[in-house]
């Protein structure tokens, strides 16, 4: 695993490359269950470090926005509730779309 050095998002970023390159392969004659499990854990992964990403960009944003007098404790819990709120779409959107799925026929 190559470490990006005074990057917190890099090495983060190099952990899921790594854990996602271990998750995705199976050794060889494994039922193939396997491979889709580890493409939703895979899934999961990207999942969580997208939002990782995505909340200091947002408290960052918020701190810009709120002027240098401003109380930067409202800047992280904005940012948090932003990230939640992002979390909550994609998760109602994910229902959605799962509503229209059917069995396959035969």
């Amino acid at each position: 695993m190559h470490l990006h050095h005074g990057s917190r998002n890099g090495l983060l970023h190099d952990a899921a490359q790594h854990a996602c390159s271990e998750l995705c392969t199976s050794p060889p004659g494994e039922p193939s269950h396997t491979i889709d499990n580890s493409s939703s854990a895979s899934c999961s992964l990207v999942a969580v470090v997208g939002l990782t990403g995505y909340l200091p960009s947002q408290i960052t944003s918020h701190t810009a926005n709120a002027g240098a007098d401003a109380n930067p404790l409202n800047a992280v819990v904005t940012g948090y509730g932003d990230t939640f709120f992002l979390s909550a779409c994609l998760t109602a959107a994910a229902v959605a779309l799962s509503l229209l799925l059917r069995k396959p026929q035969q």
